[in-house]
């Protein structure tokens, strides 16, 4: 109650800087589990992180979240709920050290409902379950990549597990020596296009756009495949 008083009307502030440090962390797990300490002092034999990712803005959405939890008292024992970079980040205590994938989805998509959110609107992110503490940050990492997938892919819920590609490109977006090489390798592209009179950039697009797939983006070309 008196940490309710304290954030006021932001009902799951405070935890900026650490979710900070946790997604900056490298490989010491014993400073991910200090950091984590502060978050979740009391801790669970397992647990599951979600990210909630608005496609929007939706205000009022941690309000929503707050009056669902409030009536039902076993599922707000379980949950941490953190406001980040216009997300929440829901940290899920297993009591088992166990939950499936599919038990996960029900969860997130048992409050979802109950906050009465339109699917369209929403995104949310689900990582694998984890025993050790000091793979949370691995945790963090995956349900919010997986919320900014879900995003991309027009999908109400992603799990890690369904990443795909995106599991490397996430990180790799990160790095900013490999985002200066990206946008080296485009402007040779371009600098082609130009002086040739070619649609190498714009065909590769297409070609990407259509899941990589030779004969759909001939299709949506009006092209021959050997041309694509």
């Amino acid at each position: 109650e008196l940490t309710d008083l304290i954030r006021g009307r932001r009902r799951f502030a405070g935890f900026d800087k650490e979710l900070d440090a946790l997604m900056a962390a490298g490989t010491d797990r014993a400073q991910v589990r200090e950091i984590l300490s502060r978050i979740d002092p009391v801790g669970a034999p397992g647990y599951r992180v979600y990210a909630l990712m608005t496609r929007e803005r939706m205000p009022g959405i941690d309000e929503r979240l707050y009056a669902v939890l409030q009536q039902d008292e076993a599922t707000a024992k379980r949950l941490i709920c953190m406001e980040w970079k216009r997300m929440i980040v829901m940290i899920c205590h297993i009591a088992g050290g166990e939950q499936t994938q599919e038990d996960g989805a029900l969860l997130a998509e048992g409050l979802l409902t109950r906050m009465g959110a339109q699917r369209n609107t929403l995104c949310v992110g689900m990582s694998s379950s984890r025993t050790d503490r000091g793979d949370f940050h691995i945790a963090l990492r995956e349900a919010v990549y997986a919320a900014r997938a879900a995003g991309l892919e027009g999908k109400g819920l992603m799990a890690a597990e369904d990443l795909g590609m995106y599991t490397y490109l996430f990180p790799m977006s990160e790095n900013a020596y490999i985002c200066e090489q990206c946008r080296r390798s485009l402007a040779r592209i371009h600098e082609y296009d130009a002086q040739n009179k070619t649609n190498l950039y714009s065909t590769a697009q297409v070609y990407v756009e259509n899941r990589m797939e030779i004969a759909a983006a001939a299709k949506a070309l009006y092209q021959h495949p050997n041309t694509v």
